[in-house]
């Protein structure tokens, strides 16, 4: 009996890694995402802590140049937090293209996987049919070479 080759074997590898680098990438983009995230917040809890020190040290300034320099490191810290966010924007976006990307390579590999299988199931009802050919002619020969021996001994 020959044994089951799936031509489209090679290209089922490369689906299979196309696949899982596809979902490293994916990974790899939400850790990003999270880390932005985690930036987003930080930049945004130093906005408020930086508000209150300042609200705290203006309430006691007597120096002219100290509202200045608290409303300049204000709005430092305001763009620190609009940069942030733009980064987690441009990160989210990087994993939605990510996650497409992944979803469009285990599709493909879902496709030759099925395909595979079929091939497998027509293999294995095929290897069936043979195996139940070769026991019929065998029951044929039997039967036909009993009928032959009673012929004989009569």
């Amino acid at each position: 009996m020959r044994g089951f080759r799936f031509r489209l074997e090679a290209a089922l590898d490369l689906r299979r890694t196309r696949d899982a680098e596809a979902r490293r990438a994916l990974a790899d983009a939400q850790g990003l995402t999270k880390i932005a995230a985690e930036a987003v917040e930080q930049a945004e809890t130093g906005l408020r802590e930086g508000e209150a020190r300042a609200r705290e040290e203006l309430a006691g300034a007597h120096l002219p140049g100290a509202a200045v320099w608290h409303r300049n490191w204000m709005i430092r810290l305001r763009e620190d937090v609009a940069a942030a966010r733009a980064r987690l924007r441009e990160r989210q976006a990087g994993e939605r293209r990510a996650a497409e990307r992944a979803r469009a390579a285990r599709r493909d590999l879902r496709v030759l996987e099925r395909l595979r299988e079929r091939a497998w199931q027509a293999y294995v009802e095929e290897e069936r049919r043979a195996e139940q050919r070769d026991l019929d002619e065998f029951a044929t020969l039997r039967a036909a070479a009993e009928r032959q021996s009673r012929k004989e001994l009569q």
